[in-house]
C-alpha cells in the first residue's frame, strides 16, 4: 500500500472506473456450461442447491458437487501434520480417496487447479488445493469462506486495474522517467497517456530503463566489495555494469543460469522451480448479443477448451469511455490451461511448453472458432460472421508450481537466499504469480541490499 500511495494509486478510486449496475443493467450473471448444450446461471452467486437444481445433472451429480462446495467435514482428523500429509498426495488423490468423490468433482475442481495453480488436479499437490479451492474448508484451508451459511470462491482480487498490471507499470515509469509518459500525473493521466520510448534511457537521466538489454551473468568481483552485471546488447556485443549490488528479478529458472557463484544447494532449489503454461486469447466480436441472449458475464466450461471467458465489463476512465451494449463490438477473453494428464507435473510441464512454442497460431484460430460456435451458437453466433480478430498470447512460465512441496524448508525460500551483494526477487521468489508477491519480495530484496551499507 505504501508503495501504490507513493506512485499516485488511490486503490479506493479504482472501483469508480466501473459499472457496478451493468450485470443487472442487462441480466448477465456468473453462468456454468453443461453437455447438454445448458447454461446454467448464479455460479458462485446464488446457494449451491439452488444452483445445482438449475443443471440437468443426475440426482448422484449434485449430489456429489454439492459434497464438494459445501462440505465442512474435515478429512484428515486425527493425523498430527496434515499438511505435510496434503504436501504428500495430489489435489486429484485427496477428492477420491480421502472425500470419496468422483470425477465429476475432479472435473469442477480443475477450474480451479488450472486457472489459479497451472495445472490439472492430477499434478498439483493437496497442499496447493488447501489454499485455493473446495474440499478444504474443514481442514482449515480458505479456498472457500463462509458467507451467510454459504461457502464461496475465496479468491476475488481487492484491487482490480482496468487494464490489469499495465497501469503499475507505466506508475512506475512515469514515477521514475517523468518525462517518458505524456499527460498529467493522476491516474487518468496514467492510463491514457503515450510513452515515449526514446526518454527511457538517456545518458543526463538520474534512472536509464533499457529494455533492449538482456542480463546474461551476475557475479562478484574479486574482493567481493562490488557486483559486475554483464549484459547482451541488440547489437550482439556484451557490456557490463559494476555496482555495490545488485538484485535479480528474474525467474528462478533464468536466476540458476545468470549467477555461477550459486552455492550446490540453492542451485537446486532454484532448479525446482517449474513453470506452468496457458493461452490468454482476446477475439473481438463485432457485437456480444449473443452472449447477452443467454444471461452471462464469466462462462465456466469444465473439461472445456477454455475452462472459463468473460466478456469485458463497461469502463470509464478519463477520456477513454466506450459505449457499451450488445450490439455494439467488445472484446472476449479466453483463458487456456494446457495440462497433459497421465504425466508426472515435471513431464507435463515440459510437453506444454512444446506445444506451446510449436502449435501454429492457425490451429488455434480453428479450436477458438469452433469452440465459440458449440457454446454461443444455438444462440445466434456465427464465428464467420461476429468474429472481428484473434489475439493469441503464449505464456509459458506464468504460473509457479512446486510439484513437491516441502513444508518446513519451502523451496522459495532457500532459492530467494542472498548471496553476498546479489539478492533475488521476483514473485515466484515468494512462490507465487501474483504482483503482491512481487511487491513483498522486492521490497524484502531493497532491504537486504540497503542493510549492507
Amino acid at each position: 500500500m505504501e508503495i501504490l500511495k507513493d506512485l499516485g494509486i488511490d486503490p479506493d478510486r479504482l472501483a469508480g472506473f466501473r459499472d457496478p449496475g451493468f450485470r443487472e443493467r442487462f441480466g448477465l450473471s456468473s453462468s456454468c456450461w453443461f453437455d447438454s448444450k445448458a447454461w446454467a446461471h448464479g455460479f458462485h452467486e446464488v446457494p449451491w442447491k439452488q444452483f445445482l437444481d438449475k443443471t440437468p445433472l443426475s440426482d448422484s451429480g449434485k449430489r456429489e458437487l454439492f459434497e464438494l462446495y459445501t462440505t465442512r467435514k474435515n478429512y484428515l482428523a486425527g493425523i498430527d501434520e496434515p499438511l505435510k500429509a496434503l504436501a504428500s498426495m495430489s489435489w486429484e488423490t485427496y477428492i477420491r480417496e480421502k472425500m470419496g468423490l468422483g470425477d465429476l468433482a475432479v472435473l469442477f475442481s480443475n477450474l480451479y487447479a488450472t486457472d489459479l495453480g497451472g495445472l490439472g488436479c492430477d499434478a498439483l499437490s493437496a497442499l496447493s488445493g488447501y489454499g485455493l479451492g473446495p474440499g478444504f474448508f474443514g481442514v482449515g484451508g480458505d479456498g472457500f469462506y463462509d458467507d451467510g451459511g454459504m461457502l464461496r470462491y475465496g479468491y476475488e482480487p481487492i484491487y482490480r486495474f482496468p487494464d490489469g498490471n499495465r497501469s503499475l507499470a507505466r506508475h512506475l515509469v512515469k514515477k521514475l522517467l517523468p518525462d517518458a509518459l505524456e499527460g498529467e500525473d493522476t491516474m487518468e493521466g496514467v492510463f491514457n497517456g503515450e510513452l515515449r520510448y526514446e526518454r527511457f534511457d538517456v545518458a543526463e537521466g538520474d534512472v536509464r530503463l533499457r529494455l533492449r538489454s538482456t542480463v546474461v551473468r551476475v557475479q562478484h568481483i574479486e574482493g567481493g566489495s562490488h557486483v559486475v552485471v554483464y549484459y547482451a546488447t541488440p547489437d550482439g556485443s556484451v557490456r557490463s555494469v559494476t555496482a555495490k549490488g545488485a538484485i535479480l528479478a528474474a525467474w528462478g529458472m533464468a536466476a540458476k543460469h545468470i549467477v555461477p557463484e550459486l552455492s550446490g544447494p540453492q542451485r537446486a532449489a532454484l532448479a525446482d522451480y517449474h513453470y506452468g503454461s496457458a493461452l490468454y486469447i482476446n477475439v473481438l466480436l463485432s457485437h456480444w448479443r449473443p452472449v447477452a441472449e443467454i444471461g452471462a458475464f464469466e462462462m465456466y466450461t469444465p473439461g472445456g477448451y477454455a475452462t472459463w471467458m468473460h466478456v469485458l465489463d463497461p469502463l470509464r476512465v478519463g477520456a477513454y469511455h466506450p459505449e457499451y451494449h450488445p450490439d455494439h463490438p467488445t472484446i472476449l477473453s479466453m483463458f487456456r490451461y494446457l495440462t497433459k494428464p497421465g504425466h508426472s507435473a515435471e513431464e507435463q510441464m515440459k510437453l506444454n511448453r512444446y506445444e506451446l512454442e510449436s502449435k501454429p497460431f492457425e490451429e488455434i484460430e480453428r479450436e477458438v472458432r469452433t469452440e465459440l460456435e458449440r457454446l454461443l451458437g444455438p444462440w445466434g453466433f456465427d464465428a464467420a460472421r461476429d468474429i472481428q480478430a484473434i489475439t493469441v498470447n503464449r505464456w509459458g512460465h506464468g504460473y509457479i508450481i512446486f510439484p513437491h512441496p516441502d513444508v518446513d524448508a519451502p523451496v522459495q525460500v532457500r532459492g530467494r537466499e542472498r548471496v553476498g551483494h546479489i539478492s533475488f526477487a521476483g514473485a515466484d521468489a515468494g512462490g507465487s504469480a501474483w504482483s503482491q508477491a512481487a511487491f513483498q519480495q522486492g521490497h524484502r530484496a531493497a532491504h537486504e541490499q540497503l542493510a549492507l551499507g
